[in-house]
């Protein structure tokens, strides 16, 4: 499966959440951080990371 499908299952399925009402609690970023993330995204970013060859997520992510 590529990246690319891996996050539309992914982002179909935290939209389907989020229409049943279940709401996940966000912290707030540190002060000066503009850059936000979406939980599909970040979802998919670790489920990626732990299919990869990589021996951990610094080398994955880099």
């Amino acid at each position: 499966m590529d990246l690319t499908t891996l996050f539309c299952h992914i982002d179909d399925l935290v939209q389907a959440r989020n229409n049943q009402s279940i709401q996940l609690e966000q912290s707030k970023p540190p002060r000066g951080v503009s850059a936000q993330i979406s939980l599909s995204e970040l979802m998919t970013i670790i489920i990626a990371s732990h299919h990869s060859a990589d021996k951990n997520f610094n080398s994955y992510y880099h």
